[in-house]
């Protein structure tokens, strides 16, 4: 009874010195009560009311564009979604993870269906996609905090969760853009491994150790797609490289991305044409098709320079698409076809070559 009777900033003290000091047993109910408070059900999920600038956010972490609920704003990139929601009874403020909070061994991933799940951060965000790590299961939509109200981030499934940095880039922008420089990468380490042979002019090559990008020096492929991502378009970027151990700089101009990260890549997508798991086209755009306006809907992309896209090795859509990447970024390269792109395709049961 005493306890219902207690001042509301006094339970948020008495709540906050619980979770913080190992001589308490925190009883996380009372942050389960704020999770429901400071959400709304969406789907099978949660919307997340954020507080900003005085206005409540709500936001939706999901890889498929939500059903029930009008959508102001979406980034299908990163799966985020910026919902038109009711005002919640409560929200959360968001804040960058400190170095208290990177050392604290009892945070809280909260959600509203699932036991809380306790642990420890083993990894910053170092990506769009490359999430932050946490010692135990993150439900999705699931808050990442150590008192009820403040949260550090946003629960993406397994153990990944969603730094502010990335949330805040989201929030801020109008719409869902992101730089390119024609280039992408296999692993985190800052080498190219593939080249967007469609990209205006690109100067890079396979291979290509990026150094720094307009004065700012990179050590992995997560800065380097973080810097990338926020040029501004049509801009002029000067990018230090080693190019067979020797240092050279390019200049190239700033291009928009079109696919990549959640979203499905093969470099055809500025094109206007997308591919289902099997390679074949399932959609074009004739205003924008370009070379590529002799390709039509239910082609099968076949070969790219009398390569295979489906092999023994390409086992998943995962492997054919990075397949169809790599074949393409070395079309640029193939001194045999004159840089040209030779395709063969399936079309009405007939095989056809179409020289690009």
């Amino acid at each position: 009874m005493l306890k219902n009777m207690m001042p509301t900033p006094l339970k948020i003290l008495i709540l906050s010195l619980s979770l913080c000091s190992p001589t308490f047993a925190y009883d996380y109910s009372h942050c389960m009560k704020y999770f429901k408070a400071a959400s709304t059900p969406i789907d099978s999920s949660y919307a997340i009311s954020l507080k900003v600038g005085g206005k409540q956010h709500h936001i939706l972490y999901a890889k498929t564009p939500p059903k029930n609920a009008k959508i102001l704003k979406a980034d299908p990139f990163i799966g985020l979604y910026l919902l038109a929601l009711p005002k919640t009874k409560q929200s959360y403020e968001l804040l960058p993870l400190d170095a208290r909070t990177l050392n604290d061994k009892k945070l809280a991933l909260i959600s509203a269906n699932h036991t809380p799940s306790i642990g420890h951060i083993t990894k910053r965000q170092n990506g769009f996609i490359d999430y932050a790590k946490f010692s135990n299961t993150t439900s999705q939509n699931g808050v990442l905090g150590n008192i009820c109200y403040q949260i550090y981030g946003l629960g993406v499934g397994n153990n990944g969760f969603i730094e502010k940095k990335y949330i805040d880039r989201f929030l801020n922008q109008k719409s869902a853009y992101y730089g390119d420089l024609g280039i992408r990468f296999y692993s985190q380490k800052p080498i190219v491994s593939f080249i967007d042979p469609f990209f205006p002019n690109n100067p890079f090559q396979p291979q290509d150790e990026i150094s720094s990008i307009n004065g700012t020096k990179v050590s992995n492929s997560g800065q380097i797609e973080w810097i990338m991502s926020n040029l501004k378009k049509d801009t002029q970027a000067k990018i230090t490289i080693k190019r067979n151990g020797k240092p050279m700089t390019l200049l190239t101009k700033v291009n928009q991305r079109y696919g990549g990260f959640l979203l499905r890549e093969t470099f055809l997508e500025r094109f206007g044409i997308t591919l289902n798991d099997e390679i074949i086209i399932q959609s074009t755009n004739p205003a924008i098709a370009g070379r590529f306006n002799q390709l039509r809907v239910n082609d099968k992309i076949l070969w790219i320079n009398k390569q295979p896209i489906i092999t023994q090795d390409t086992n998943s859509s995962h492997k054919r698409f990075e397949r169809l990447k790599m074949l393409l970024s070395q079309a640029a390269f193939n001194e045999e076809f004159d840089g040209k792109i030779q395709l063969l395709i399936l079309r009405d049961g007939l095989e056809i070559f179409i020289k690009v």
